[in-house]
């Protein structure tokens, strides 16, 4: 009767470390998210903003009308990436992921697609603003750029970490 009880709390020790939480890989991402938020009002052209020191944080985050507080960053070792977009009831294209390149540099922001046809015809801002580890930056100066809409044009940043 032990064995079992033994192989029984086994079993349940292999399954549940094996939960697919995400939480583990979220741990090791080299980016963290500091508001992911549809804003009321008004509407942003699709585009990135970059920040590599406080003073610039707090204008960027003011400039976004983030309604959210300003999480803490340690510039020392984070940079702050922002994406911004329109977006309408609807269609939406929420943010899923933040892929960093080193050849070509570049970090993209990637987000889920919505069905053509049946998007409305209001529009509202969209803001992605994001922590990334600059010892993850190793390619010198990085497009900082979105894959919503790639071919428009003045929709990307410049960072130098």
């Amino acid at each position: 009767m032990g064995f079992k009880w033994l192989l029984f709390g086994f079993l349940a020790l292999i399954v549940g470390g094996c939960s697919d939480s995400g939480s583990a890989s979220d741990d090791h991402r080299p980016w963290r998210v500091l508001a992911d938020e549809h804003l009321v009002g008004g509407s942003f052209e699709v585009g990135a903003m970059t920040a590599t020191a406080s003073d610039q944080y707090h204008t960027m985050w003011a400039a976004l009308g983030v309604e959210s507080d300003e999480p803490a960053v340690d510039f020392d070792e984070e940079v702050v990436v922002a994406y911004t977009a329109s977006y309408s009831s609807g269609c939406e294209y929420p943010f899923i992921d933040l892929e960093i390149s080193h050849n070509p540099a570049a970090i993209t922001a990637r987000y889920a697609g919505s069905e053509p046809g049946v998007c409305a015809a209001d529009e509202n801002p969209y803001v992605v603003v994001l922590a990334v580890q600059r010892d993850a930056l190793t390619g010198g100066d990085y497009l900082v750029d979105s894959e919503i809409w790639p071919d428009r044009a003045n929709t990307s940043a410049t960072l130098r970490p």
